[in-house]
């Protein structure tokens, strides 16, 4: 199964659940279809480029972790990742796909939505504690490598991308493959643009001292965290 028809069987799946219209948002207004379909597929198609093939034993541990729009809610942060790579093999990766944090319209979006607050406490019923969450505490790229260092990981910068610049109406105007390369390309020739104006970001981390390697014609394990 290829993206485009992954996401064609999820908006199939959509139309019967209503409920979650307003989260997606796909349903609720035609004219920004091809912009919300442009920055879903685009993380879809960097998560399957970037699992490549790699030896796998038993999945205690995995060649790939996979966490789409969730480190940003991951307190305490560092706890989190050394869980993380504490389950990675040592030549295994970590996919992220993330919010760009200094990207200046979502940060003024959630300064307005919930202030500084950017970790908050709930109680959970189910373990009986109170849980720490971090409040849509997006970061910069900058930032996700000094977390990532901590912890003995670091950031292959060659595989940082950004995605989602543009607004609705130029999707509609230029239609959706020409729109995600003007995108490609201004990220890649403007480093204020894809900076502050940018609202997605994807990388890859492995362990420090891990070069990059390509090998082995057996399916890679791999694990997935989503929000």
């Amino acid at each position: 199964m290829n993206v485009e028809e992954f996401f064609n069987l999820f908006i199939k799946e959509l139309e019967a659940k209503p409920t979650l219209w307003s989260y997606y948002k796909y349903h609720n207004d035609s004219k920004s279809f091809e912009f919300r379909k442009a920055y879903f597929c685009q993380r879809l198609e960097y998560i399957q480029k970037a699992i490549r093939q790699k030896p796998s034993i038993k999945p205690v541990k995995y060649d790939y972790i996979i966490v789409q729009d969730t480190l940003h809610h991951l307190e305490p942060l560092q706890d989190a990742l050394k869980v993380i790579s504490d389950h990675l093999y040592p030549n295994g990766e970590i996919v992220a796909v993330e919010e760009n944090g200094s990207n200046l319209i979502q940060s003024l979006k959630l300064y307005k939505q919930r202030g500084n607050k950017r970790i908050i406490e709930f109680y959970d019923e189910r373990l009986k504690k109170t849980i720490l969450l971090g409040n849509e505490n997006i970061r910069s790229i900058q930032t996700w490598q000094d977390e990532m260092n901590k912890q003995g990981l670091e950031i292959d910068m060659n595989s940082l991308q950004y995605v989602r610049a543009y607004p609705p109406f130029l999707f509609n105007k230029f239609g959706y493959e020409k729109s995600i390369e003007m995108e490609q390309q201004l990220w890649k020739k403007n480093k204020f643009m894809r900076e502050y104006f940018f609202f997605g970001i994807n990388f890859i981390a492995k362990h420090s001292q891990v070069k990059d390697s390509n090998s082995s014609d057996l399916n890679p394990s791999s694990h997935a965290l989503n929000h």
